[in-house]
């Protein structure tokens, strides 16, 4: 989570918010996942988020067959952008033409901003391009502190 406070504009990660170290951070999203229970992402949108990061060892990716609409497609786009590190503005909007929720974008922003801090820069030679059912991931992120 990367929170910015608007009277300061200073930015604090996951790692400030919780006080927990890298490592214990890695191992409560491995054995929890990358979206809690509360998430504003359903389960295809969890997907299309997590296919384009590379796989994290521990954490079982979730199958993405298609992206059957334009939301998805949409969602992918900007994931990508913010995985690249680059403006994601243009995305973000054509996101929100798209119908999803302020909050379910920013938790698709907050959840490559944790991977990042958490496991590593984001190595992005396969972040476009989701796995298929039968390929083997193989983790793409420097191992957690």
């Amino acid at each position: 989570m990367n929170i910015q406070n608007p009277i300061s504009e200073t930015r604090s990660s996951i790692l400030g918010v919780t006080g927990l170290s890298r490592p214990v951070l890695a191992e409560l999203f491995r054995r929890r996942g990358l979206f809690g229970r509360d998430s504003q992402l359903g389960h295809a949108e969890q997907a299309v988020v997590q296919s384009r990061l590379p796989a994290i060892d521990g954490i079982a990716r979730l199958p993405v067959t298609v992206l059957q609409t334009p939301r998805l497609k949409a969602l992918a786009a900007y994931v990508e952008a913010l995985v690249a590190g680059g403006d994601a503005g243009a995305e973000r909007s054509r996101l929100q033409r798209e119908g999803l929720p302020s909050a379910a974008i920013l938790e698709a922003a907050v959840t490559v901003d944790n991977v990042r801090t958490v496991f590593g820069p984001i190595v992005t030679g396969r972040a476009a391009r989701p796995a298929s059912a039968d390929e083997r991931t193989v983790p793409q992120y420097a191992r957690a502190a």
